[in-house]
């Protein structure tokens, strides 16, 4: 299997990006975008930088989760959430090959987490809860 470097870094240095003058950002944690909608129009407009920080923190200790649990950093333990929301039905994915690279080939797998492993997830999950819009029914 030949793989290729895969260009994306997630949202783990966008507050520190952002201080560098970045535009945007488009990433794979969309799962997360009515609060990375939030941090952006707070940084954008300069107000309550407090709740900058606050969001960030949360977010980077949830993010945090991919370094323990299975399926990894990209997307793992996020397709959990993507069910969660209401989003996706199932938790099947596009895998990847070593240090995040792509495959010739796309390869598929269903993530399994344990009841301890959802847990986690759910209760780090929690503490984003003020920042997010309604869940969708």
């Amino acid at each position: 299997m030949r793989c290729h470097p895969s260009p994306a870094r997630s949202a783990h240095g966008w507050l520190y990006e952002s201080h560098l003058g970045t535009e945007g950002l488009i990433t794979e944690r969309a799962v997360y975008a009515d609060v990375l909608t939030r941090v952006w129009d707070l940084m954008q407009s300069g107000k309550d930088p407090d709740t900058v920080r606050d969001i960030h923190a949360k977010l980077m200790l949830f993010f945090n989760l991919g370094q323990h649990l299975p399926g990894g950093d990209l997307r793992g333990f996020q397709l959990h959430l993507w069910k969660k929301r209401g989003i996706f039905k199932n938790m099947i994915s596009r895998q990847y090959c070593p240090k995040q690279s792509i495959p010739d080939k796309p390869i598929f797998s269903e993530l399994k987490l344990s009841a301890e492993e959802i847990a986690e997830i759910d209760f780090r999950f929690e503490a984003l809860r003020p920042y997010l819009k309604a869940e969708r029914k």
